[in-house]
């Protein structure tokens, strides 16, 4: 009997010291991770807080029904965590900060209680860092478990939370920013009139940059001399060399009037005539240009056309400068015919 009592007061013993020892652990969590995208901030966190397309990209989470708050931004608003095919918790949005920052607090079916911080920093323009942390602490029995048996919140929890938003996120942005559409060719008749010029030559490679800088000029310009434009700019190819990668390009505005300018002036003003033209429009980086031009090449071979001795040119209706997701840039080519 003597026995049996040292036993109990034995295993009491261990009992408690075991749970003042687990309980002096530090149960502290805080685990980051972070990657760098090719996107810039604004478009990361569209995507970030577009709740309503996170499973495009972000498969562990599931919203039960168009009702959802999660959809409206709001705070507060909550939604189902999913780990693989099994329901895993609840992700609750905590709060928005415009450009910075995205916060959840996220409780496991079983009642564990983690917070998850998403930081976003811009680099460059078209690059962004994205780090996630996740905090908390763990209770008594999950210290204990975690010793003894597996880490639940370490192998499963904290990467069911982070790696979506440092695999997935970032192959989605890609292909977000990637997408695009060409237009069918067709033959148009463009009107002439006068246009506020300048011409150049560079090098293939540094034409976006060049054009930029032209218009600049021209608007600076007009902008002194009250001018308004009538019409949108033109970047016109006056010739390409492509075995040595230069070309000779003009920036065009179109203008009302005739304007004298200056003597010695590099902007110019001139007429240019009426042409007929095959016009084809890309929705999409200007990096598949090259696919437009080939389009309308073989469409004016289809219909037993020949290139005029005009100069083709394009016409940027939603520009870089405009959008921070290429996939938004508007261009109008157009490649005169006779």
């Amino acid at each position: 009997m003597k026995a049996i009592k040292y036993l109990v007061i034995l295993l009491c013993i261990v009992f408690i010291g075991g749970a003042i020892y687990f309980s002096l652990q530090d149960g502290a969590i805080n685990e980051e991770q972070e990657v760098t995208v090719d996107a810039p901030i604004p478009l990361v966190y569209e995507v970030l807080t577009d709740f309503s397309k996170w499973d495009e990209w972000n498969k562990h989470i599931t919203i039960e029904d168009s009702s959802n708050q999660l959809l409206l931004n709001d705070v507060d608003a909550t939604a189902k965590y999913k780990y693989g095919s099994a329901e895993f918790g609840t992700l609750t949005l905590k709060s928005l900060d415009s450009l910075d920052s995205v916060k959840f607090d996220f409780i496991s079916k079983g009642g564990t209680s983690l917070s998850l911080n998403i930081l976003l920093d811009s680099i460059e323009k078209n690059q962004t860092k994205i780090k996630t942390i996740v905090t908390g602490d763990r209770d008594l029995t999950d210290k204990i478990v975690a010793r003894f048996l597996s880490d639940e919140i370490t192998d499963e929890m904290i990467p069911a939370l982070q790696d979506p938003f440092i695999d997935s996120l970032d192959a989605s942005l890609k292909s977000m920013m990637a997408t695009y559409t060409i237009s069918e060719p067709f033959k148009t008749a463009t009107s002439g009139g006068f246009h506020l010029m300048m011409t150049q030559s560079t090098n293939v490679g540094f034409v976006p940059e060049l054009r930029n800088k032209i218009e600049a000029g021209i608007i600076n310009f007009m902008r002194r001399h009250n001018i308004a434009a009538s019409g949108p700019t033109k970047l016109i190819y006056d010739q390409v060399d492509q075995q040595n990668g230069t070309a000779i390009i003009t920036v065009a505005i179109p203008i009302q009037e005739k304007i004298i300018t200056e003597v010695n002036s590099s902007i110019i003003c001139q007429y240019k005539n009426p042409v007929e033209a095959i016009r084809c429009t890309l929705n999409g980086d200007t990096q598949n240009l090259e696919l437009v031009r080939t389009k309308i090449d073989k469409f004016i071979e289809q219909q037993g056309l020949s290139r005029s001795s005009y100069a083709p040119w394009e016409v940027y209706r939603v520009d870089a400068e405009d959008v921070y997701n290429p996939a938004n840039q508007i261009t109008e080519v157009y490649i005169p015919v006779e």
